[in-house]
């Protein structure tokens, strides 16, 4: 994993336990869909917290390229033996720390970029 904070202080309201949740299912899915390097990137704009989580993995499922942010909807899964709960709860769990999660462009390759704004 790559670490690259350009922050220096700011506070995220929220519970440990699904902060937990939230990078744990990001570095399962990585693996999941082989990615070798996972970045983490923050940094502040327009006075949010901006968190990257991107790998170079296979990327955004054929299933899932017209709408991408679909895969945070309940029981939406690409993987033929996935539950569809785990970005789910992610996005859930988002909302009650006052942010919001978007599919940006991938960094590298066809991988996954994940934007966080915390608010």
């Amino acid at each position: 994993m790559h670490l690259s904070n350009n922050v220096s202080l700011f506070q995220i309201v929220g519970s440990k336990l699904d902060l937990a949740l939230i990078l744990d299912n990001f570095l399962d899915n990585s693996e999941k869909w082989g990615a070798k390097n996972i970045w983490v990137n923050t940094k502040l704009e327009n006075n949010n917290f901006i968190l990257n989580i991107y790998d170079d993995g296979d990327g955004l499922s054929s299933k899932f390229r017209e709408n991408p942010n679909d895969i945070f909807k309940f029981r939406q899964t690409a993987k033929t033996n996935g539950t569809g709960f785990g970005l789910y709860l992610v996005s859930e769990s988002l909302l009650h720390m006052n942010a919001e999660i978007v599919i940006d462009k991938p960094q590298v390759g066809n991988g996954m970029n994940f934007k966080i704004t915390f608010k």
